[in-house]
């Protein structure tokens, strides 16, 4: 079962990548994690409009930062 730890934990890694990746832009995209469903969710706030992904459990049961970091990527530029 998902806790709120592994939440605060995975949060705290996204918002290293957001630094990281997105830090120059001027309009920063917000990315929260959070728990549905015995689920690890993460959203992304940009440009007025939100989209979320199931980020664990995984469907290709690939986990870490690189997945992690597709998984922003592809969220940010869906919101663009």
């Amino acid at each position: 079962m998902i806790d709120h730890t592994l939440m605060s934990l995975t949060q705290e890694e996204v918002d290293k990548l957001v630094v990281e990746k997105y830090d120059h832009d001027d309009c920063k995209p917000v990315f929260i994690v959070s728990i549905f469903k015995r689920m690890l969710i993460l959203t992304c706030k940009h440009n007025s409009v939100s989209f979320s992904e199931k980020i664990f459990p995984g469907d290709d049961m690939e986990y870490g930062l690189i997945s992690l970091r597709n998984i922003l990527n592809n969220l940010y530029d869906r919101t663009m």
